[in-house]
């Protein structure tokens, strides 16, 4: 599938220039994520989204034989081509055939079984020489003109150095753009024979073999032929006059001709690819089974699409010096080019496991730790399912969604080596390419769960049902006791899944340390809590869940013993040395932690230019443990998702913490990749949309805040509903442009955290932090810690008589809507009663009278009278009274 890297690493890639700046192409998966973006833009540009839906009449033949033969023409950048088409009736008979076909170019003629065409929108409709029953062959010919629809994205001429290209990228449904044909993946071309007419000096490259070149004079045919089945889309053309380099490498299964064709100043790195190329097939063919066009060749041709297109053995590349994008598209050879998706719905099983394979060469080439890394930059933890539904076939953003279709369908493919064995995986994926039913035809996820099954012996079924038709991940909490019963130690281990959409059934795997070594234990988990008692010889000393990271999942870790006792805690995950001033000025500044006095945490290793010096000394650097993370009364956590900060975010205790009485303010981009689905639950909040988005300038939409205008583009944020999934939860902020994005959501609730009743307070401002106006922002910051969350902090000292003071301790927000939390203490056992007064006296709600020990305690207003209903906005007084004390305090409602 089409892959594409964005214009900032191209830029490094040809100019070999840091890439640094202030404004970082900073995707966090930039090859697999871009791509829908550019493809979604393309097709945007079509009249017509098209559909991966076929006329009845197509239903009712199969695609034998394709003969294609396009003149190009690149003065006029038009075409004038003829195909014949062999196809075999599967209905019970036809009498006329149904093509695809772009109304941008004209039929001028047909023949051979055709008789008369009717060209109308995009469908072109060949009357038949007679009724052709089930069974019988026909062929068809149709020649055509025209300049083709490059809006399409699918066809493009332009110029390289200076000199004519003309390119092709079809999928998913663009080869009809530049010939007639039935446009779909789900029936294969047995062979197919492509003769491309070009000016000289241009070299016409496509898929196979090159039969002969003729000379005509001022132009050349370059007659190719594909031997094998091929899917529509992967035929190809890529002319220019390029080098080309060629070697013949030896593998277990034979030589193979192995071939780039390049522009003149990417030779020197075509060339090298070659050594890195064969190296990789090599691996490959270890991994996955022999290289599946043995017969023709491997070929890598440059083309001006940023990324790479893995046409049936001549891959289209940007650049020869990117090995996961090599990787990536050589690994398509197998898994999209020879076993294609029969449905772009089931595209996961073209990318997920061309994806996979960028993971394989890594581990090949760098061994276990490289390959986990390489697994571990492509986590998805967003919503959507990795199967693409019916009704989302014409939005191409979906289909090829970097997040679903590549990242998660990577990790499936991953996940199921986890469960079969390093044996079994292999022994599958060569089975898979290997199987008479699906090699170099087509496969679903059923297929692939059938071949899995018959090696492995497993029951998979709610494996893929789980991972390929529902949405999200298993969060998973540990907890562990062991017992010396003298002889042994008894390991109690439970395991609680958090999330609350549905149970995922997985064999977990558990790592235990004890004082003689380490022992590996596995829980079978398809309940919500699962118990699991072990008997082990020597004293566990620490457990640890998925050490090798075979599931695709979040954590919460525990913070035992949470002190709350050392006020503000500023955790930087924005990578100085990558983003420079913006985040530099904007930590100098104070702008993330209003006025309040601080400590700060650094994700990343000391910056090069070293920290701002505005901040206090960093308390430490790399992932936050527990036991730092449960002094502070409130943490604000810069996150980004780039260079690996939102792991680290995930893996911090921040629910516990929470739950347990804890503040904690998340401003980052990227918050599906933060929001794992306890903790957007406990925010009560769930997002607006299933994409990256770029966001406006940021409406307050609560009493006491200030709108933030953005100091630069608001890219690859993540909206919020704003409909509340909680009673607690509040809108703080709105895109100014788009009223349905929330940018910011505050929950508290009622109750507060079970060791701290005036904690629990959850804030997420969606946006990078960096690019708001830093006196907005810090403005803003500065309420919501001292007006919401109640900071600052000040522990209470060791007690004296009496311990708690008599009276009202506070009430937050303030100003406020809908509700406030108002909240006090009594230094002795006795009545007590609290009330809210108009300006004028007049009693308007009775909250509280009751008999109480001593403590503190709050109760909570909703801005409604003794009656039910709402007060208008103003200033009310609550009044205390209470072992012969009055207290009063003013609130203010703001509707």
């Amino acid at each position: 599938m089409r892959t594409w890297l964005p214009s900032a690493l191209l830029a490094c890639l040809f100019l070999s220039t840091p890439a640094l700046a202030t404004e970082v192409d900073d995707h966090p998966h930039p090859m697999r994520r871009a791509e829908a973006e550019l493809k979604g833009r393309a097709l945007q540009k079509a009249r017509l989204m098209r559909r991966e839906t076929l006329d009845p009449n197509q239903e009712a033949y199969d695609t034998r034989f394709i003969d294609l033969d396009i003149e190009f023409f690149t003065v006029t950048q038009s075409v004038d081509g003829a195909v014949e088409i062999r196809v075999t009736v599967t209905g019970t008979s036809i009498s006329e055939l149904v093509l695809d076909f772009d109304s941008a170019l004209s039929v001028d003629a047909t023949g051979l079984a055709a008789t008369s065409a009717s060209h109308v929108g995009d469908l072109l409709t060949l009357t038949l020489d007679r009724s052709y029953l089930q069974g019988e062959d026909l062929t068809v010919r149709v020649e055509y003109s025209g300049v083709p629809n490059e809006g399409e994205g699918a066809f493009g001429f332009e110029s390289a150095e200076g000199k004519p290209l003309i390119w092709s990228l079809s999928e998913p449904y663009g080869a009809r753009t530049w010939f007639p044909v039935k446009d779909t993946p789900s029936d294969k071309a047995d062979s197919a024979s492509i003769k491309f007419t070009v000016p000289k000096p241009m070299i016409a490259v496509s898929n196979g073999t090159l039969e002969q070149t003729v000379d005509l004079g001022t132009t050349r045919r370059f007659e190719w032929f594909e031997r094998h089945p091929i899917a529509i889309y992967l035929i190809s053309i890529a002319a220019h006059d390029y080098v080309e380099q060629s070697k013949l490498i030896n593998t277990d299964n034979g030589m193979l001709d192995l071939r780039n064709w390049s522009y003149a100043s990417s030779s020197g790195a075509a060339l090298a690819n070659l050594d890195v190329t064969e190296s990789m097939i090599l691996a490959f063919e270890d991994s996955f089974g022999p290289y599946p066009f043995m017969d023709e060749k491997y070929g890598q041709v440059e083309f001006n699409w940023g990324g790479g297109m893995e046409h049936q053995t001549a891959t289209s590349l940007c650049c020869f010096d990117v090995e996961f994008l090599v990787a990536h598209e050589l690994g398509h050879q197998w898994f999209g080019d020879q076993v294609t998706c029969d449905s772009f719905t089931e595209i996961w099983v073209n990318e997920g496991f061309a994806s996979y394979s960028e993971a394989i060469w890594q581990e090949a080439a760098g061994g276990t730790a490289a390959y986990h890394a390489d697994m571990d930059s492509k986590i998805y933890l967003g919503p959507g399912t990795v199967r693409v539904p019916e009704s989302d076939l014409d939005n191409t953003n979906r289909i090829f969604s970097g997040g679903l279709s590549y990242d998660k369908a990577s990790w499936v493919v991953h996940m199921s080596r986890g469960v079969l064995g390093d044996t079994g995986f292999f022994d599958f994926l060569r089975a898979y390419t290997s199987d008479p039913a699906l090699s170099y035809g087509t496969a679903s996820t059923a297929d692939v769960q059938r071949v899995a099954e018959e090696v492995s012996g497993k029951d998979l079924q709610a494996f893929f049902d789980q991972w390929i038709d529902q949405e999200w991940y298993p969060t998973y909490s540990l907890d562990w006791d062991a017992a010396d019963m003298g002889a042994s130690w008894d390991l109690t281990l439970t395991l609680t899944q958090l999330q609350t959409h549905h149970v995922f059934t997985m064999p977990v795997p558990i790592r235990v340390t004890t004082s003689a070594g380490t022992v590996d234990l596995v829980i079978d988990s398809d309940q919500a809590v699962e118990v699991m008692v072990a008997q082990l010889p020597d004293e566990p000393l620490a457990v640890e869940l998925d050490p090798d990271g075979w599931i695709l999942k979040a954590s919460e870790a525990s913070v035992p013993n949470p002190t709350f006792d050392s006020g503000i805690l500023l955790v930087n995950g924005v990578d100085i040395d990558v983003y420079g001033s913006p985040i530099t000025t904007a930590l100098n500044d104070s702008t993330f932690t209003g006025w309040q006095g601080f400590e700060f945490w650094n994700l990343f290793g000391t910056p090069s230019g070293g920290y701002p010096a505005g901040l206090p000394v960093p308390l430490g650097e790399g992932p936050l443990p527990a036991d730092v993370l449960d002094d502070y009364s409130t943490v604000v956590w810069l996150g980004n998702d780039y260079n690996g900060d939102a792991a680290d975010w995930i893996d911090a205790a921040i629910l516990d913490f929470l739950t347990k009485g804890g503040n904690v303010i998340l401003l980052s981009r990227r918050g599906a990749s933060f929001l794992t689905q306890p903790r957007a639950a406990y925010l009560g909040t769930s997002f607006a949309t299933g994409s990256d988005e770029t966001v406006n300038d940021a409406q307050a939409e609560y009493p006491g805040l200030v709108g933030m205008v953005r100091t630069d583009v608001q890219t690859l944020v993540n909206p919020l509903d704003p409909a509340p999934l909680q009673p607690e939860s509040v809108q703080l902020f709105s895109d100014s442009v788009n009223s349905s994005w929330s940018l910011g959501v505050w929950r508290q609730p009622d109750g507060g955290g079970s060791l701290r009743t005036g904690g629990g307070h959850f804030v997420h401002i969606a946006g990078r932090p960096y690019r708001w106006d830093r006196d907005d922002l810090r403005a803003n910051m500065e309420f919501i810690l001292t007006g919401i969350i109640g900071e600052p902090n000040i522990p209470t000292p060791a007690p004296s008589v009496p311990a708690f003071r008599h009276g009202l301790t506070g009430a937050t927000p303030n100003p406020f809507n809908p509700r406030v939390r108002i909240g006090f203490s009594q230094d002795r056992r006795g009545p007590v009663s609290l009330s809210v007064f108009d300006l004028r006296g007049r009693l308007v709600s009775r909250l509280m009278r009751e008999t109480r020990d001593a403590g503190e305690g709050f109760v909570v207003w909703d801005g409604t009278d003794d009656d039910g209903r709402a007060v208008a906005s103003g200033v009310y007084t609550v009044r205390f009274d209470g072992g012969g004390r009055t207290d009063h305090e003013k609130i203010t409602l703001v509707r």
